[in-house]
């Protein structure tokens, strides 16, 4: 438990309290997502507390922002993250008796806002039970096909949810064989963006170097990228910033970092990825079939010129081959080497590319892409006597 002050007196407290809970024990997507969300949630009456399995990320946050946050740690977080099963149930005791210990502490809560998808935020459902709070769903990544996570689905007061992922709410909600549709809940489509605290640093380098960053997931595939240069006759220059999985998570599940390149780079977790990024030009992303890919937005804003896979996935329908991003053919280390090799030996077009994608990027503003889930939770996170008076 960080960031501990004693309870303020109730004449002194903000009307408005949200709590987050955020199960992921490391600075992921969706927490990037959920800090810029809140950067649009900028009123004097509304305060937020945290429930969090990674204390790291939000106080440096909170530092970052000025912001004052209460944040209160989820133990064992890396071991429960890969318990499936009967015994998840186990967890989700846990996890509720821990959530109501620490909102008995907390001021009094109006909201509960869920930052990953209704499977890893069930707990939040339960307390909604039990306490008749509003609850926000945001959904970064697939839900599970499970009753009990249609049965969330039906219960969040407002869903947010990348596009990419609607087919998965879609096979969830059939499992419920009632013939409640996505039409039928509260849930609406958005994409994600950074804030202004968020905005990486334009890039300093105008020789062709490769950045990746990801965590060593077996699906982020940090092997295609190295087999790709271990392929090129001038093997390509680099920086590697990976984060190590849960230790519960088996080698064969996982890449191997760092691996014997002499022209890559290798940083794990670093706290100046900014700082190597700017000091690259090139960014690689070797997921396929990403929900959003948060990485690929901050090296367009960062200026670099992003290579993806063809593989259908949001960046691949939104940037176009040869305009603002160069496209190599999914899981083919030769497709992509030959990416690379052009854009070391063309300066212009690896400069050209830059400047498109970096204009693009100014359409993800946090304020432009997160309007209307900050007015959801300006809304929601009124007291039930004030919403209840609002309609009226």
């Amino acid at each position: 438990m960080s960031n501990l002050n004693p309870v303020p007196d109730s004449k002194s407290t903000p009307n408005r309290h949200a709590v987050i809970f955020d199960p992921m024990p490391f600075h992921g997507g969706s927490k990037v997502a959920t800090q810029a969300i809140l950067s649009v949630c900028d009123e004097p009456d509304f305060s937020v507390s945290v429930i969090t399995a990674h204390p790291q990320g939000w106080q440096e946050y909170a530092r970052t922002e000025g912001k004052e946050i209460k944040i209160l740690t989820i133990p064992f977080s890396s071991w429960m993250s890969s318990i499936t099963g009967r015994a998840f149930y186990l967890v989700l005791l846990f996890r509720l008796c821990l959530c109501m210990a620490y909102l008995t502490w907390l001021p009094k809560a109006t909201l509960l806002i869920g930052t990953t998808q209704p499977g890893s935020d069930m707990v939040l459902y339960l307390l909604k039970t039990l306490l008749k709070l509003p609850i926000i769903q945001f959904i970064h990544g697939p839900v599970g096909n499970s009753r009990s996570v249609a049965w969330c689905l039906k219960q969040a007061d407002q869903i947010y949810y990348l596009e990419s992922t609607e087919a998965s709410i879609t096979l969830a909600l059939s499992m419920l064989n009632d013939g409640t549709q996505l039409c039928h809940i509260n849930a609406t489509p958005f994409i994600n963006g950074l804030s202004v605290s968020q905005w990486p640093s334009l890039r300093q380098q105008s020789q062709a170097r490769v950045f990746w960053a990801a965590s060593l997931l077996k699906w982020k595939n940090l092997d295609l990228l190295t087999a790709a240069i271990k392929s090129m006759d001038c093997p390509a220059e680099g920086d590697i910033c990976y984060i190590k999985p849960s230790a519960m998570i088996s080698q064969h599940e996982q890449c191997q970092a760092p691996q014997p390149l002499a022209t890559l780079s290798w940083h794990e977790q670093p706290d100046n990825l900014d700082d190597i990024r700017k000091q690259c030009s090139i960014f690689v992303s070797t997921s396929t079939h990403e929900p959003f890919g948060l990485s690929v937005l901050e090296a367009m804003a960062a200026g670099l010129c992003p290579v993806i896979p063809e593989d259908g996935a949001y960046w691949d329908q939104i940037l176009t081959d040869n305009v603002d991003c160069l496209k190599y053919q999914p899981n083919n280390a030769t497709s992509l080497a030959d990416k690379l090799v052009l854009l070391n030996q063309s300066p212009l077009l690896r400069e050209e590319i830059s400047i498109a994608t970096l204009e693009k990027a100014q359409h993800y503003r946090a304020d432009i892409c997160y309007h209307d889930a900050a007015h959801s939770i300006s809304i929601l996170s009124q007291p039930m006597c004030l919403r209840e008076s609002s309609h009226e």
